[in-house]
């Protein structure tokens, strides 16, 4: 009953006004919300670099980073190494294995083209 005691209220246009003002104060906040955000950048001027590689040094140096790095040599050493995306490598690539994907294999790419006549 409250509510359509509040409805009936509104449709009367008694606080049109009140109600655009508050519209008004609300999408001026968000815009200027999103205007001063998009032009914010965040400088680290302040931290010198002996601050930064200090950061660093603990990290390497820490319980988490030696633990994380044994978790990986793990799974490299069960799983073979897996990397996800793109991997560019400059200079030769020696496997004694079988290098294939999904698509083709390297192995057959060669037994074809060693059967080619000469």
């Amino acid at each position: 009953m409250l509510m359509n005691q509040l409805l009936n209220e509104i449709k009367t246009g008694k606080y049109n006004l009140i109600i655009f003002i508050i519209c008004f104060i609300f999408l001026y906040h968000i815009h200027n919300h999103l205007s001063t955000c998009n032009n914010k950048i965040e400088n680290m001027s302040n931290v010198s670099n002996s601050r930064i590689n200090d950061a660093v040094k603990r990290y390497y140096t820490s319980d988490e980073f030696i633990r994380n790095i044994s978790l990986t040599a793990v799974q490299m050493q069960r799983n073979d190494l897996q990397v996800n995306g793109d991997l560019n490598v400059i200079g030769q690539l020696k496997a004694t294995g079988e290098i294939s994907n999904n698509s083709f294999s390297f192995t057959s790419l060669n037994n074809r083209i060693n059967n080619i006549p000469r």
